[in-house]
């Protein structure tokens, strides 16, 4: 899920991802989120 998101999905958000990778969960929200407001 992580890699899907960093391939070329969300390369604004690679970073802060990076700096909020705590936990899978988060980590896979926090894509979730960013990948919308790019695609939406």
């Amino acid at each position: 899920m992580l890699f899907r998101c960093h391939d070329g999905y969300v390369k604004k958000g690679l970073m802060e991802i990076e700096n909020i990778k705590k936990t899978e969960t988060s980590t896979y929200l926090f894509c979730k989120i960013i990948f919308w407001q790019v695609y939406d």
